[in-house]
């Protein structure tokens, strides 16, 4: 699973499946419709991204940064 940030708008990216638009619920939490998850972005003190969670299936997966 993979993140891809658009502009302002950001995808769920599952492995060979087409990607999932994500919405807004808060600043750092964001849900694709139709679908049980979610996403929340982790930051540090100074409001940097350290961090994405993906929560589904009442699993919290913490996905890694590509660089």
């Amino acid at each position: 699973m993979g993140v891809l940030i658009e502009g302002a708008r950001i995808f769920l990216v599952p492995a060979d499946e087409p990607r999932i638009e994500g919405f807004a619920e808060s600043a750092s939490e964001f849900f694709p419709k139709g679908y049980r998850s979610s996403l929340t972005f982790v930051r540090d003190a100074s409001g940097t991204v350290v961090r994405v969670v993906l929560h589904i299936r009442y699993r919290d997966i913490p996905l890694e940064k590509a660089r």
